[in-house]
Parts: structure tokens; sequence; C-alpha cells
């Protein structure tokens, strides 16, 4: 059964995604920011093992950005605190912690 991962940022990480040795056939990553991890996937074996064999479908994913959080200013805690810059890479994703 295929997977969907998306609006999502992944960031910082040491894999980004850890599966099953053939699993990752069935995975499509769409709309999301997946970047400087110290690997893109993993197979979950005795000890994770990088996956340079898997390529799963992706859309509208970028590789390559630093993350910039909105964090707590002179004036306050800002009513988007901890999510995204509106100048960082992934800004334009639906992702973060959302407030009412």
């Amino acid at each position: 059964m295929p997977f969907t991962f998306s609006d999502n940022i992944v960031t910082n990480c040491n894999y980004f995604w850890i599966g099953y040795r053939g699993a990752h056939a069935n995975y499509k990553f769409v709309n999301s920011l997946i970047s400087q991890n110290a690997f893109y996937l993993g197979f979950n074996e005795e000890e994770v093992q990088p996956d340079r064999l898997n390529k799963p479908i992706e859309q509208d994913i970028q590789k390559v950005g630093k993350v910039t959080l909105s964090e707590v200013q002179t004036k306050g805690i800002p009513k988007d605190y901890l999510n995204l810059s509106s100048s960082s890479p992934g800004a334009h994703i639906d992702a973060g912690i959302f407030v009412r």
C-alpha cells in the first residue's frame, strides 16, 4: 500500500526517514522541506544503515536550506512563536505549531 508524506519540514536529524528494506519504493514525499540531515533514507536492521538503493517518488521536495524559527523578541512572545520565520526556507509550507 502506498504511503504519502506531505507538507512537512524535517531538518537537522541523523536520518530523514528510516524504513525496512524494500519498503521505500512505496513511499511518496510531497511538498516538504527535508534539509540538513546527515542521511536521507536508512534501513532499520541490527544497526541503521544508509539506503542508497531505493528512490521514493518525490514531488516538490526542497533539500537545501537552513530553517529559521520565529523566536522571542524584546517585545515578548510573537504570535507565530516557534513557527518558521517568514524568510525561512519552507515558509510556504503549511506546517508548524498552529495558533488560533
